[in-house]
């Protein structure tokens, strides 16, 4: 795989649709490239305020789905053995995922990239932790406008739960509770 073999790779993000909008019978699902897309914008837009390094943070929040163009979105679904996915397993698939992808691209590139990544996995640094928090508060962000489009079969209040549990940032946490107003 060349630079071109790659960015081809990565391209399939654009068809992979997020499987938890799937599963709530959303009839036009973002795909998972919309998502990392419109998280490396509110990067942009925020990171400063968030005291974070932005670019660093912006190249992990467009890469840090990236092992999904290989194994596709994960929910928490049976395997193959009607095992229930754990958190161990989907990241050791998409390390490998990862590692797959990468392993052509010039050394200095593969290693950004699989550095980057693992550092968002792990959130050992104020931007992992932030893109983390981005990313739950993009998902949330999605989930209002579904609702307010009508766009949905089942309820989506699951995606709110989810992403007032798990925000850590405070700023973030705020835009949350404003997104949250908004669906009243």
């Amino acid at each position: 795989m060349n630079v071109l073999e790659f960015i081809e790779a990565a391209g399939k993000l654009k068809k992979a649709k997020r499987t938890g909008w799937v599963a709530k019978g959303v009839s036009d699902p973002e795909s998972v490239a919309e998502h990392s897309y419109r998280s490396a914008l509110i990067v942009m837009l925020l990171g400063k305020e968030l005291g974070i390094n932005v670019e660093k943070a912006i190249k992990m929040a467009l890469i840090h789905d990236l092992a999904e163009a290989v194994t596709g979105d994960f929910r928490k679904k049976p395997d193959e053995n009607d095992q229930e996915l754990t958190n161990k397993k989907q990241f050791e698939l998409e390390k490998n995922a990862l590692q797959g992808l990468v392993s052509t691209l010039p050394r200095n590139k593969a290693n950004e990239i699989f550095d980057l990544w693992i550092e968002y996995n792990e959130e050992i640094t104020p931007e992992s932790v932030a893109v983390k928090d981005i990313g739950k508060l993009e998902m949330a962000l999605q989930a209002y406008e579904y609702e307010k489009d009508k766009n949905h079969q089942k309820s989506l209040q699951e995606f709110f739960a989810y992403s007032k549990d798990r925000i850590k940032t405070p700023k973030l946490r705020q835009l949350l509770k404003e997104i949250e107003k908004k669906r009243l």
